[in-house]
């Protein structure tokens, strides 16, 4: 294997780039940032504290919470101090909540920015030690400026590439969610080989709003942001997001069908259709009419754009491409520790494939017709 393994990658980059902004936090409409050599050791106080509350590496660690700067700093804490991390969505309810606390095992949950306080709450065991993120959240046995006072931890635990880094549950559409364990070798596999395939570079912006309890934000925002050095911009609040991707305006830009659905609707509210089809014909106007649709949106920058989680209708596709907008759908599952296969370099003739295998895995179609995949992605077991 000739790429290094997430958290020695983290450390390297903090090592070697120690100044450069690494983080952008938006807070009640200010831009806080962190540097790499910031998180450095604020993962590394989170991780003392972690032991001082009495856990052991191996132990199960909960992350409850939006997407934010301190979600990055809890997963590299909980490394660093050698336990295994199990994010949970923050729109989780109740029944969910205690079965995957329980089911994991979980002997401590950081809680975070939160959209409704209620669920989480009734869901959370009593006697479940809980820290904090610097947010309107729970009531909690720490505060995050406590977790923060603890010294730099000794020893950072130096992992194997089989070792369990995280138990990611499945979405529970077919029952009970189920704990997908993957080692630090297939998050590895499936961040820098989704890096190579989409060409990322340390100068990038990226954004990350789609839950980190999903596989794909965490394998293709933040782990591979460890393997890139880009720069990293959350979103304040649903209210703020346009203008939040406008201040991150990102390199790369991945969504849901569900968002670029709501992007196309807020274009057309402006012009409708058959203006714009009328005059995207004429030459000059066409280029200036896509970058200023491309600006208003936030991706002027954007030189790749994705799309997964579910299918999403080719004719949209081929409507955004009419823009300059070239979407590259993609398809993964949490079992492969996220991407698996995309049409990139986007390929308008291919709209309507997921195009081909990223590095780390090979796919075929089998007899029956079902997708075989293998490859250092994909994982071992589910978790119990």
């Amino acid at each position: 294997m000739a790429y290094l393994l997430p958290l020695a990658q983290f450390l390297q980059q903090a090592q070697n780039t120690p100044d450069k902004v690494y983080l952008h936090q938006p807070i009640k409409r200010q831009l806080q940032t962190l540097t790499w050599a910031e998180v450095d050791k604020q993962a590394r106080s989170v991780a003392q504290t972690l032991l001082d509350q009495g856990l052991v590496a191996g132990d199960k660690v909960a992350i409850l919470s939006k997407n934010c700067a301190q979600w990055f700093i809890c997963d590299l804490a909980i490394m660093m101090a050698g336990m295994v991390s199990v994010p949970i969505y923050h729109t989780a309810n109740r029944k969910t909540i205690q079965f995957v606390l329980q089911h994991s095992g979980c002997k401590l949950t950081f809680v975070g920015k939160l959209d409704g306080k209620a669920e989480v709450e009734a869901g959370i065991p009593k006697d479940m030690k809980t820290i904090a993120l610097p947010y309107d959240t729970l009531a909690t046995d720490m505060t995050w400026q406590q977790a923060l006072e603890a010294d730099a931890i000794k020893q950072i635990h130096e992992a194997s590439r089989d070792e369990m880094q995280s138990i990611v549950y499945t979405s529970g559409s077919t029952g009970q969610p189920k704990g997908v364990v993957l080692s630090y070798g297939n998050m590895a596999a499936a961040a820098y080989h989704s890096k190579e395939h989409l060409g990322s570079y340390h100068k990038d912006h990226v954004i990350s709003y789609l839950p980190l309890a999903h596989i794909v934000e965490r394998s293709l925002i933040e782990t591979a942001s460890f393997y890139t050095g880009s720069q990293v911009f959350f979103v304040e609040s649903l209210r703020t997001f346009v203008d939040d991707l406008k201040t991150a305006s990102p390199d790369l830009f991945v969504s849901v069908p569900r968002m670029w659905t709501k992007f196309q609707a807020e274009v057309l509210k402006k012009m409708p259709q058959r203006k714009l089809q009328l005059l995207l014909k004429i030459p000059l106007i066409n280029r200036l009419l896509k970058k200023k649709i491309q600006s208003n949106l936030g991706m002027q920058q954007a030189r790749e754009f994705g799309c997964g989680s579910a299918p999403i209708s080719p004719a949209i596709l081929h409507w955004f491409n009419s823009i300059g907008i070239g979407i590259s759908e993609g398809w993964g599952m949490t079992e492969t520790a996220g991407l698996g296969c995309i049409n990139s370099p986007f390929n308008a003739k291919a709209i309507g494939t997921i195009g081909k295998p990223i590095q780390s895995l090979e796919m075929k179609i089998s007899d029956e017709q079902e997708i075989l995949v293998k490859g250092d992605a994909v994982f071992s077991s589910y978790y119990n």
